[in-house]
């Protein structure tokens, strides 16, 4: 799971600083400060949330270029899918968070 969330941070314009000590520490221009890991997309509600929206308006917010995000959990496989109208399938994960983060990078190309 790190390297889906460093995949997407590193995405969305976070950079891993290393300090002298050897930590790495994660910032951006909303954090300056830094967080001293990695933000948790495939975890965290409201990280997960964000890329929802960015999805969902394909980062230009023209009305007419606004995707269709579908999550729902088929009970029988008990398995998560996150689904665009702009991707040709949809992506399996155990959670919905990681089903979300997993077709992000899909759409992002990574």
């Amino acid at each position: 799971m790190t390297d889906i969330n460093a995949r997407i941070a590193k995405a969305n314009g976070w950079i891993a600083k290393n300090t002298s000590a050897g930590h790495t520490y994660w910032i951006n221009d909303e954090y300056p400060r830094g967080l001293t890991q990695c933000p948790q997309y495939t975890t965290d509600w409201r990280l997960a949330g964000e890329l929802i929206v960015e999805m969902a308006t394909n980062n230009d917010g023209k009305e007419e270029d606004y995707n269709e995000v579908i999550i729902w959990k088929n009970i029988t496989k008990n398995k998560w899918y996150c689904e665009l109208s702009c991707l040709w399938k949809p992506l399996e994960a155990d959670t919905p968070q990681m089903a979300i983060c997993l077709a992000f990078l899909e759409w992002n190309g990574e």
